[in-house]
């Protein structure tokens, strides 16, 4: 009998009184039972802080209804009403306010965009789409183009409204890009022969000539192993036409058929 009375006073370490009539022994399984519960406990905690559900969960009790949401992220300083599109719990959100007027006298807008807003960047919009076509009213200079069966060019589109900027234009071979047309001044570092190019690193040869008796140029640059090619073009009055291309019968014979690309006509 003192064998079991010994036994049972290993196993508890001690005794939580209740009331004055029970007391519970505090065993290993109940601490590693306790111990589970206060790891979910702050799991759940963790949780509803990291996605915004607790300080919703809080917002909507505090104002005994949907409150106000709230974002200074990217300090936008924007808020919510309940019914609008992005209106929910967020990591980055707040629920201080329970309604518009507090959310407004804190400094917060509000985030929907309004109809003139809205009319006001289409019209932005537009405005950039016209100031990016190509009119001749807008540039002083011509561009020429390959016309030739089984060839094609992109639409031409200017990056600013400049009369020295460039111009950039794709031409396709059977719808793969092989080249491009940009306009550029006679000492543009991009054209294809340029009279700083080192001998020892670089070069030009003439491998023929348009309908007009423009030179058509290879470019060569010295690699790792050896010579190697990459590039063949013509230069018309600041029209840069460049290929990519081995082929030189088929360059010579592209860059033969150009024509005159304006208002999207080619005359």
């Amino acid at each position: 009998m003192a064998m079991k009375n010994k036994n049972k006073k290993e196993k508890a370490y001690f005794v939580i009184p209740w009331t004055q009539k029970y007391k519970t022994p505090v065993t290993k399984t109940l601490l590693r039972r306790l111990s589970f519960v206060i790891l979910g406990l702050l799991m759940i905690l963790t949780i509803g802080l990291g996605s915004g559900t607790l300080p919703f969960a809080v917002g909507t009790v505090r104002c005994l209804g949907l409150p106000i949401q709230t974002s200074d992220f990217m300090a936008s300083y924007t808020y919510y009403l309940p019914g609008d599109d992005n209106y929910k719990p967020g990591l980055f959100s707040s629920y201080k306010y329970c309604t518009e007027q507090q959310a407004k006298a804190a400094g917060y807008r509000s985030s929907v965009v309004s109809e003139d807003a809205k009319q006001d960047a289409l019209e932005a919009q537009q405005n950039r789409a016209e100031a990016e076509r190509f009119s001749t009213s807008k540039v002083n200079y011509q561009v020429y183009i390959p016309v030739l069966e089984g060839f094609s060019v992109d639409e031409l589109r200017l990056s600013e409204i400049k009369g020295n900027q460039h111009t950039f234009m794709r031409i396709k071979k059977n719808g793969t890009v092989i080249g491009q047309i940009r306009e550029l001044r006679s000492d543009d570092s991009y054209n294809i022969c340029t009279k700083e190019e080192d001998p020892k690193k670089a070069y030009c040869t003439t491998i023929g000539h348009d309908s007009e008796g423009r030179e058509i140029k290879r470019y060569f640059r010295k690699g790792i192993n050896d010579w190697k090619s990459y590039y063949v073009g013509v230069t018309i009055n600041g029209t840069g036409i460049i290929l990519s291309t081995d082929n030189d019968n088929e360059a010579v014979e592209l860059l033969s058929a150009l024509q005159v690309y304006k208002e999207g006509l080619v005359e």
